[in-house]
């Protein structure tokens, strides 16, 4: 008879003792796999098990190193965002759960709440944020005003999401905002009122589009960049059709020079390029949705 071969066991948080990688994965614990990391009996329990390409990973972990444990989770396939906070000390745990609490009266959504490290809600925040030597792709901003000088717009590739309805965003720099291209930066804002204009992103689309309510109940207007290097006779013509199913007058300004959207001969008096801001000017009793609409039509309609 084969006589059975003792094999080292981990012991986590608990007390759990785990024999295999099922359990393993299940409880995870990365404050004590840190200890067996250092140790070197998790590289061995792993080498028990026959697992000897996750036994050569582990083993040529750098302990020192900052990622270490982000490395150690992509290794057993864990969500690090899930286990990360096993490490805080209590005063970060605290800090974290009362944010949490505060964020939960704005929003629900399961992704936010993780990530409430990147979520602003104030001006000091933000500059936090900002400051960081890795700064997230995405900022949740929650519920009030946000300043944004030069120095944040030099911040690129990074997407701001309002997470409540209530978040207005002031650039304010020496230069005026239609001087800075921010789909060029990779700079996008999302349900955030921004100098006064209301941000609007066509479905799967990452132009920084605006939509404003003017002077006036029924005046809107928005901008959108121009995507094309040209425009075609059919395109101008889809752009007039569209215009015409709205009541409101609708006026297309490149510049200052500005024509009338329901008028063909539109696309002999605007210079359009590609990057090229287009504003759209309605002004009736559905003044906003033709905004929107020629804005999604411009944006990634057009043949």
């Amino acid at each position: 008879m084969r006589k059975r071969r003792d094999k080292l066991s981990l012991t986590f948080s608990g007390g759990v003792n785990v024999s295999d990688m099922t359990a393993l994965r299940e409880h995870f614990d990365l404050k004590a796999c840190a200890e067996y990391l250092q140790n070197g009996k998790l590289a061995e329990w792993l080498s028990d098990r026959l697992y000897d390409d996750e036994a050569a990973a582990v083993r040529a972990i750098n302990a020192d190193d900052k990622n270490w444990a982000q490395e150690l989770c992509k290794i057993f396939g864990v969500d690090y965002d899930l286990v990360s906070e096993q490490l805080d000390d209590e005063e970060t745990i605290a800090w974290r759960r009362e944010r949490r609490e505060r964020l939960k009266k704005f929003t629900s959504d399961a992704t936010i709440l993780k990530r409430v490290d990147d979520v602003a809600f104030d001006q000091d925040d933000l500059i936090d944020i900002l400051r960081e030597e890795n700064i997230p792709s995405t900022i949740y901003l929650c519920d009030g005003n946000f300043i944004f000088p030069s120095g944040a717009l030099k911040k690129q590739n990074i997407t701001y999401v309002g997470v409540s309805d209530n978040v207005s965003v002031k650039i304010d720099t020496l230069n005026s905002f239609d001087s800075f291209d921010l789909e060029a930066l990779g700079i996008i804002f999302k349900n955030v009122n921004i100098n006064g204009f209301k941000t609007f992103h066509p479905a799967k689309s990452n132009t920084a589009a605006t939509v404003q309510k003017n002077s006036g109940d029924n005046r809107f207007e928005g901008t959108v960049v121009y995507p094309k290097y040209g425009i075609s006779l059919p395109n101008a013509n889809k752009i007039v059709k569209t215009a015409r199913e709205f009541h409101s007058s609708i006026t297309l300004f490149v510049g200052s020079t500005g024509v009338n959207a329901k008028n063909p001969a539109f696309v002999n008096q605007l210079k359009l390029s590609k990057g090229v801001r287009i504003r759209v000017l309605a002004d009736g009793t559905d003044a906003q949705k033709a905004v929107e609409t020629l804005i999604i039509l411009i944006d990634k309609s057009l043949d």
